[in-house]
């Protein structure tokens, strides 16, 4: 994911004269996709519990579901 982003944000930073120009983009629509990234990322840090770090919940989550998968009781 972290390689996704990276490639993301390097096409858009060495695209960024050809991205103005076609798309009539504009200060405006730059603080616009600034403030949805940390909306983004700060909403992804959020569970039921309160906020804690993604990678955390991300793990839980995974564990859950690996812990219902390897259960051979389980009614799937």
């Amino acid at each position: 994911m972290l390689l996704q982003w990276l490639a993301i944000c390097g096409y858009l930073w060495f695209n960024r004269r050809n991205m103005s120009h076609c798309s009539h983009w504009n200060r405006t629509k730059t603080n616009a996709l600034a403030m949805a990234a940390l909306v983004t990322l700060v909403m992804v840090n959020f569970f039921s519990k309160g906020f804690a770090p993604f990678l955390q919940v991300a793990t839980t989550e995974l564990s859950s579901i690996v812990e219902y998968a390897n259960d051979a009781n389980s009614s799937r």
